[in-house]
């Protein structure tokens, strides 16, 4: 009888090559946690117009390298395991390290005991003993032993021991000794991915087919109100190898996978809480934002890569190189029609005025509620580029927007994150 490969189950793993055109000797790979990947091959073949011997033959064929697909892989974003350690360094799991070369670069924030004062002002201020924080990063404050949360945010500017953040904390100020927890950063840095191999593996051991030299062309995070955030990233291949002597099931590393985007679990998305509408000083108060925005919906956020291929006749390929010149990072969702979101200068929508005026406002998404679990994303000044549509939204009327990031200036320093455009946050 013969053996059937299941769709149900399945392995998925990547390894990072040595060479861009090989899948290396012995490939260390890591496996994920995800959807059955969508594979679609994209073989070159020039049909050529030959006269024929007989009606009805096939035309000949030039079949070209098996250079030229893509496979999509989706997966549930995920925090740290569920015996993490506050006090330590944090993992890079799966999803940091496929994010992170797909926006650019990260740097990470490591545990500080005891760094925040009971002497914080507002919920977009803390005082820390001593030390410089990274401007421009997430950063986040708490009780490294029970995991719960003081505070969170992105680090606007530090004068002295004074530190400000870029918008309200979701949280109320720090009212006591507070450890700095560890926390990991990502933007956009013109960083190059490295080429992978993907294997995906059945039960059994004649079941294997693995992607060469893998390189992303795009991906997104959806981030629907109520729903665990969904992470899908699109890689071109190089080749692709069947082997019928390397199947098999793996297990992943077991990592909590993030809350869904409620207010019991600390979820929020804000437009217009650190800049709005090009004023920088935006809508702080000094008091904790529980709240942000309400009404967001269907939020998508993706990522686009212009990746252009080097040729080389002397490659397997005939490839030698994937190269990324850009990276183009676009917000989507719709929000209800408010007399709010109506300009009395302009008699526009505020959304219409950033689209005519090219006046960015921030926002953000947070989700999570202890150490481990956390994720953000911050672009400090979006601008609408598009005409925002404007019909009916689940039973009311809405308009429909997309964001692209604008240059962003605002914070106090631009090492590493700060002055960045975009970025995303695990803590």
């Amino acid at each position: 009888m013969p053996t059937y490969w299941s769709s149900r189950l399945f392995s998925v793993g990547f390894d990072d090559q040595d060479a861009y055109d090989a899948k290396d000797t012995v490939p260390a790979y890591t496996w994920l946690l995800c959807e059955l990947p969508d594979i679609s091959f994209n073989r070159e073949i020039e049909e050529l117009n030959l006269g024929l011997d007989n009606d009805g033959v096939a035309p000949q064929r030039v079949v070209g390298s098996t250079h030229g697909g893509t496979v999509t892989l989706r997966m549930p974003l995920r925090g740290q395991a569920s015996g993490y350690d506050p006090t330590g360094a944090m993992t890079e799991t799966p999803e940091i390290k496929l994010l992170k070369e797909l926006v650019g670069t990260s740097a990470g924030a490591g545990y500080v005991d005891a760094e925040g004062t009971a002497s914080g002002s507002d919920a977009n201020t803390v005082e820390v003993d001593a030390g410089s924080l990274n401007v421009g990063m997430f950063h986040a404050w708490g009780d490294a032993g029970t995991k719960a949360l003081h505070t969170t945010g992105w680090v606007k500017s530090q004068t002295g021991t004074t530190v400000t953040l870029f918008e309200d904390s979701i949280l109320a100020a720090l009212t006591d000794d507070s450890d700095r927890l560890p926390s990991t950063t990502i933007w956009p840095d013109g960083s190059q991915p490295v080429a992978k191999s993907i294997t995906v593996k059945g039960n059994d051991s004649t079941q294997s087919i693995t992607l060469i030299g893998c390189i992303p062309e795009g991906g997104s995070i959806s981030l629907e109100n109520g729903k665990v955030p969904m992470f899908e990233v699109t890689y071109r291949f190089t080749a692709y190898e069947y082997d019928t002597a390397d199947g098999g099931l793996q297990s992943a590393t077991a990592y909590d996978r993030l809350a869904p985007i409620l207010g019991t679990s600390h979820g929020r998305v804000w437009l217009g809480g650190g800049n709005n509408l090009g004023d920088g000083s935006g809508a702080q108060d000094g008091t904790a934002e529980t709240t942000g925005t309400c009404g967001v919906g269907s939020f998508k956020l993706d990522i686009a890569l212009e990746v252009f291929e080097i040729p080389c006749h002397g490659s397997s390929q005939g490839v030698s190189q994937v190269y990324v010149s850009k990276r183009n990072f676009t917000a989507s969702f719709t929000v209800p029609s408010l007399s709010t979101h109506v300009d009395a200068t302009t008699k526009d929508s505020v959304f219409g005025k950033s689209l005519a005026q090219g006046l960015g406002t921030s926002l953000s998404v947070q989700v999570g509620k202890t150490a481990g679990t956390l994720f953000a994303i911050l672009i400090p000044a979006a601008v609408v580029t598009a005409q925002p549509d404007w019909g009916e939204v689940d039973g009311v009327q809405g308009y429909t927007l997309e964001f692209q990031p604008l240059d962003w200036t605002g914070d106090g320093a631009s090492l590493e994150a700060g002055n960045t455009p975009f970025r995303i946050a695990f803590a």
